[in-house]
């Protein structure tokens, strides 16, 4: 068995029309540059461990008892590092480990917004990695 971590491929749009770019790229590009998923793994890998060993133990024991387990294996596992991983964006773990700064979340740049460059200031720093979310809701992890 191995445990990947990665992302669902999903287009995001393109309001230029210069062509689409799919999370697939967009997480090859952040893991070469900023190591975003090994950083994870580093400061999470016991979490990871310790939901894996919790749901094979509930596995266990209802085999155990006669009951009937799950088709997914380690899903609950799965559910729980794909949420660890949510949160570790959305609470800066990286930037907070690595002490780097990303320019365009320290700027409050957002493509959520009409006016993604945040020209008017008025919006403050957002955490790295989380400019329209579709990266961070397209983590999967899987064995």
């Amino acid at each position: 068995m191995k445990l990947e971590l990665g992302v669902e491929d999903v287009a995001y749009s393109d309001p230029d029309a210069k062509g689409a770019t799919t999370t697939g790229e967009v997480a090859e590009i952040l893991e070469a540059k900023y190591h975003v998923m090994r950083v994870f793994a580093e400061l999470h890998g016991q979490d990871m461990a310790d939901a894996i060993t919790k749901d094979l133990a509930n596995s266990m024991d209802a085999i155990l008892h006669g009951e009937k387990i799950s088709k997914v294996p380690l899903q609950s596992a799965m559910n729980q590092i794909e949420a660890d991983f949510r949160d570790y964006l959305s609470a800066d773990e990286w930037q907070k480990t690595s002490g780097q700064a990303i320019a365009a979340a320290q700027n409050g740049v957002s493509h959520r917004f009409k006016s993604a460059r945040n020209t008017e200031g008025k919006r403050g720093p957002r955490p790295a990695f989380i400019d329209t979310g579709l990266y961070q809701r397209s983590f999967r992890a899987k064995v």
